[in-house]
C-alpha cells in the first residue's frame, strides 16, 4: 500500500495538466498513489487523465460533475487508501524532490503537518527544478503561533497547500463545499489540530498564475467567500479562547468589508447588497470595539460608507 495519497482536483486545464502530473510521476519518492479527480471538465481534461491512469497505475481517475474544487478534493480523500494526503492544484508544478522532503520531515520531527515555500509567476525559473536543498523551522501551533503568522500575511495561515497533512486532521475540519476561498476557512484549524508544524524553506512547488483561473476573473459575489472565511475563523478562535488572534481578525473583517463594498456598489451596481456587508462589518466593530484600533481615515470612511447621508451632512457643516 501507498503512503501518501496526492490529491489533485482537475477542471479544464488541458494546456497544463500534462506538465503537471509529469512533475509528479517524476517524484524521487514513488510510494504514493495520484487520485485525478476530473471535476466536470468540458475540455480534453478528463481525457488526458485516463491516458495517464493507462500508463500508470498509481494513478487513479474519478470523473464527477462539476461541484467545484472543494468538494473535488473531498471526494478525492474519501478515496485515499492512506494516512497522508497532499494536494496539489492541476494547473501548478512541483519540484521532484517536493514528496521526498516532505516525508523525510514527517518522519524525523513527528508533526501533523509539513510545507513548503513556493514560487508564483506565469512559467517557472529556468533553476526551479535545482533548488532542492534549504533549512528546516519546526514550531508548536498557539496563539501566538497563529496570530505572528496572521499579522504577517503568512501563506501557511491562509491556503497551507502545499503540504503534507494527517489525513485525520483533514477529516476533522473538510473543506466547505460550494466556497471558493474554502483554504482561508479550514487552514488555521488545520494548524492547530496538527499542534505541530515544520516547514521546508526551500521553493519545491510552482504556484502558476492562471488568469482564467477563479481569482482572476472578473470581480463577483463568489469574492465575497473572504468575509466568510474571516467569520470561520472568528468562530474557531472562539471556541479555542484566541482573544487576541479574534481582534485581528475582526479588524482585517471590517477592513475586507469596506473595500469588497466599494467594489460591490461600483462594479456590481448592487447599493442594497453593499450596504449589508458594512451594516455586518459595524456589527463586528462594535463587538470588538476594545480590541479594533483604525485609524482616522479608516474610522472616516467606514463612517462614511455606513452612514452616506450623515457623512455629507457633517461635511457641509464643516465647510460651513
Amino acid at each position: 500500500m501507498a503512503e501518501i495519497s496526492v490529491i489533485v482536483p482537475v477542471y479544464n486545464v488541458e494546456n497544463y495538466l500534462r506538465e503537471c502530473i509529469d512533475s509528479i510521476l517524476a517524484q524521487t519518492y514513488c510510494d504514493f498513489e495520484l487520485i485525478l479527480i476530473d471535476d466536470g471538465s468540458s475540455d480534453k481534461s478528463g481525457e488526458i487523465c485516463d491516458l495517464y491512469s493507462e500508463k500508470d497505475s498509481r494513478i487513479r481517475v474519478l470523473h464527477q460533475k462539476n461541484t467545484g474544487q472543494a468538494e473535488a478534493r473531498n471526494h478525492g480523500v474519501s478515496e485515499a487508501n492512506t494516512d497522508l494526503l497532499c494536494f496539489i492544484d492541476s494547473d501548478d508544478i512541483v519540484n521532484p524532490v517536493l514528496l521526498e522532503k516532505f516525508i523525510d520531515a514527517f518522519r524525523k520531527y513527528d508533526v501533523g503537518v509539513v510545507a513548503c515555500d513556493r514560487i508564483e509567476g506565469e512559467k517557472p525559473p529556468e533553476d526551479f527544478f535545482q533548488k532542492i536543498s534549504g533549512e528546516v523551522d519546526v514550531f508548536h501551533i498557539d496563539e501566538a503561533c497563529l496570530l505572528r503568522l496572521f499579522e504577517e500575511n503568512q501563506t501557511i495561515y491562509w491556503t497551507l497547500f502545499p503540504c503534507l497533512l494527517k489525513k485525520t486532521v483533514y477529516k476533522k475540519y473538510p473543506l466547505h463545499a460550494g466556497r471558493i476561498m474554502e483554504d482561508n476557512a479550514v487552514a488555521c484549524k488545520w494548524l492547530t489540530e496538527a499542534d505541530c508544524v515544520a516547514v521546508v524553506h526551500v521553493p519545491l512547488y510552482f504556484y502558476r498564475i492562471n488568469h482564467n483561473g477563479t481569482m482572476n476573473v472578473p470581480f463577483n459575489m463568489n469574492r465575497l467567500d473572504f468575509l466568510w472565511a474571516l467569520e470561520e475563523q472568528l468562530s474557531f478562535c472562539e471556541i479555542q479562547g484566541f482573544n487576541n488572534l479574534r481582534g485581528a481578525i475582526a479588524k482585517e473583517y471590517v477592513l475586507s468589508s469596506l473595500y469588497l463594498a466599494e467594489k460591490v456598489n461600483t462594479e456590481l451596481h448592487m447599493k442594497k447588497e453593499a450596504k449589508s456587508i458594512i451594516k455586518k462589518a459595524v456589527r463586528i466593530k462594535k463587538r470588538f470595539k476594545k480590541q479594533i484600533s483604525l485609524d482616522s481615515k479608516e474610522r472616516d470612511k467606514l463612517f462614511r460608507t455606513a452612514h452616506p447621508i450623515l457623512a455629507r451632512l457633517r461635511k457641509k457643516i464643516k465647510v460651513n
